[in-house]
């Protein structure tokens, strides 16, 4: 009887499990929430997610036994700082791993010992875009339950299942958005990007700067070199000013020979020298290209009308050389 309440219970976790993965959070809010579900139904002391981004290895706590020695709670965040382990080593593991004597294990660490840890299990989660994840449930050896039984392999292993490819479709979402908000030649976001994100940089209440960029002299390298040495202006351009970009500024390309420019409230000068320097880039093709940027503030329009406001400063400028090359 005791055997059946615990299928039963731990079908209702698995489809509890199953019915997270359809919820619209992040990767990691929704592994989290399945991870403490889990926990939970298998008597574990302590159920995390082990994370590997680049050379970063850290540990997020999904559910956690009440009444753990302070040693105990503290072991799990403090694995990243301890070299070695049997961790480390999973990193491009693709099967689950239990372990029903850590002690024994020739890479176990001595302070995860020392917090009484004698059964850990990990479970792949696959490398959804840059970032591999594992499922760890961890019991202690004054655990009533002395190893992993066949019921809590089924689960875990079925729930893990569950939540990579739910990874796996989501990363496949992103992926599909990201593709309908990219340029394909240079890689920058698009228009449609764009006008989606003019209206998040508004909300946001705080000041930003529109710089609208137009590239003078382009349709004649289209005209004379062709349209291969005119990608490659672009490409060389935009690169060039991305590269100067800080993580919170954004480069959209309209098409043609159009950039714009969302970037928290700045100097204009600095604008204008961004661009300079990405039209020598460019130059260092062996073309006579040049920029001409109209750039608004925030505070003086909104929406469409900020954009239309930094267009004709752009063009103002635009006209301006025009008439300075005329007269020369």
């Amino acid at each position: 009887m005791q055997e059946l309440r615990r299928t039963l219970n731990q079908a209702r976790v698995l489809e509890g499990v199953s019915n997270l993965m359809e919820l619209d959070l992040d990767p990691e809010h929704m592994t989290l929430s399945a991870a403490a579900l889990l926990g939970e139904s298998i008597a574990s002391d302590y159920t995390g997610l082990i994370v590997f981004e680049g050379e970063t290895l850290r540990v997020a706590a999904a559910y956690q036994q009440p009444g753990l020695s302070g040693e105990a709670v503290a072991m799990p965040a403090n694995i990243p700082l301890w070299p070695g382990g049997v961790t480390r080593t999973l990193r491009d593991r693709t099967q689950p791993l239990y372990l029903e004597n850590y002690p024994q294990h020739p890479n176990a660490l001595t302070q995860v010992v020392a917090a009484g840890v004698t059964q850990i299990a990990w479970l792949p989660l696959g490398t959804p875009g840059a970032v591999t994840s594992l499922l760890m449930t961890v019991r202690l050896q004054d655990n009533p339950i002395q190893q992993w039984r066949g019921s809590d392999r089924a689960l875990l292993d079925s729930a893990s299942r569950s939540v990579r490819s739910a990874l796996d479709r989501q990363l496949l979402r992103r992926m599909t958005v990201e593709q309908t908000r990219q340029d394909p030649l240079t890689g920058l976001l698009n228009r449609r990007a764009f006008d989606a994100d003019l209206q998040e940089w508004h909300d946001r209440g705080q000041p930003f700067m529109l710089g609208m960029i137009d590239l003078d002299g382009f349709k004649a390298v289209n005209d004379r070199e062709g349209h291969s040495q005119g990608d490659r202006v672009l490409k060389v351009f935009s690169s060039t000013v991305r590269a100067e970009l800080d993580d919170r500024a954004r480069l959209y390309r309209f098409g043609g020979d159009e950039f714009v420019l969302l970037l928290p409230a700045s100097e204009e000068e600095l604008i204008l020298d961004m661009v300079d320097i990405a039209v020598l880039a460019a130059r260092q093709l062996g073309t006579r290209i040049g920029a001409s940027v109209g750039v608004a503030d925030s505070q003086e329009a909104a929406g469409s009308a900020l954009l239309e406001l930094a267009d004709a400063r752009m063009y103002a400028v635009k006209q301006r050389r025009q008439a300075v090359s005329s007269a020369n």
